[in-house]
């Protein structure tokens, strides 16, 4: 038992990390004028073939009128880690409030599935989630369809504390053969720590690492580590 935990934890912090460093790529809107003029920004407002509103790094909107724009591309490039939260309130265009789909493992997912999330707020917020899934030990194991349902605190913009309750795990006795029988799904309240993670407008991904409690088999350890790990998909 202390090896699995022990490698769950290794697997959290190198996927934790990954997410971390590349993170540090932004995406801007480059408006290239008539005149040769290159303006930087996040477009906040186009008008058809009337005018744009481009936001710069400076925070300055500047009102350009279609006529004349020659072309509209995007780019990419690298910040110091130290100097992201600077660029947080420009880079990111979406809204706080949304809706999101994900597939991933974890409790939140109910096992191995899918969960729906809104989200309401804006830098803090709060939000619910749903998820439904399948758990399964591997070979030899019976399958139990799993799910989940709980509430976020959102602190921080993406950032959360998890509350919920479902499927945490599976639990199973061997004969005197070392056949498996008995076996019966674990329920019970997880609490779980991490973010859902955007890299674009749309799409992201889901870590959480905690505690799941189990209530319902008194012969399993009370206390199991516990982590969420999934794909994001923004859908509103």
């Amino acid at each position: 038992m202390r090896k699995q935990t022990l490698r769950s934890i290794l697997v959290f912090s190198f996927l934790f990390v990954s997410i971390l460093v590349y993170s540090q790529e932004l995406y801007q809107d480059v408006v290239t004028l008539k005149n040769g003029k290159v303006v930087r920004g996040i477009i906040i407002e186009q008008v058809s073939d009337q005018y744009l509103k481009i936001r710069t790094r400076d925070s300055k909107i500047l009102e350009i009128s279609m006529e004349d724009v020659e072309q509209i591309s995007q780019e990419t490039f690298q910040i110091d880690a130290s100097k992201r939260e600077l660029y947080d309130p420009y880079f990111f265009k979406s809204k706080h409030d949304y809706w999101s789909l994900a597939t991933g493992i974890g409790p939140s997912y109910g096992g191995m599935g899918l969960r729906f999330q809104q989200r309401f707020g804006k830098i803090q917020g709060y939000g619910y989630h749903v998820g439904m899934g399948v758990m399964t030990g591997g070979e030899g194991y019976r399958s139990f369809w799993g799910y989940s349902f709980g509430f976020k605190f959102f602190p921080y913009k993406s950032y959360y504390v998890n509350a919920q309750y479902g499927s945490i795990g599976i639990v199973y006795q061997e004969d005197i053969l070392g056949n498996i029988v008995n076996q019966e799904a674990l329920y019970g309240p997880s609490a779980l720590i991490g973010a859902d993670w955007f890299f674009s407008q749309y799409f992201g991904m889901n870590v959480g690492i905690g505690a799941s409690f189990n209530i319902t088999h008194p012969d399993v350890q009370a206390v199991i580590f516990t982590y969420d790990f999934g794909l994001v998909v923004k859908i509103k």
